[in-house]
């Protein structure tokens, strides 16, 4: 699932707690779970950019509710943010910058370490 935070709409820690209890309940705790950055366009200009802080704390709270697979998205520089880690044994599977994915140990569609 990818969610979008947006400054003022859609970033109450509260909501998205709420959301994550729901993934972990109806779709399961390894679930895929993408935060997005809400970067000003258009007619919404007027909107500032998501901090990262903010990312990061929807982060851990999806992590603290059960989720085990969450990554940012768009926060270039962010590495740590952007990885997806096996749940398992947290070996570094995929790594993103910005729009830029790269797949680092895979075997099929299972973590090479732990299965």
């Amino acid at each position: 699932m990818s969610y979008l935070e947006v400054p003022g709409c859609s970033d109450s820690p509260a909501a998205f707690a709420r959301l994550a209890g729901f993934m972990v309940e109806r779709l399961g705790a390894e679930a895929l779970l993408q935060l997005w950055r809400f970067v000003p366009k258009y007619e919404l200009e007027h909107v500032p950019p998501t901090p990262l802080a903010t990312l990061r704390e929807a982060a851990q709270i999806a992590r603290d509710t059960g989720l085990a697979v969450v990554y940012l998205g768009k926060p270039r520089g962010e590495r740590e943010a952007s990885v997806t880690r096996c749940p398992g044994c947290h070996r570094v599977l995929v790594e993103r910058d910005g729009y830029d994915v790269a797949t680092r140990a895979l075997a099929g569609d299972k973590c090479p370490d732990c299965g």
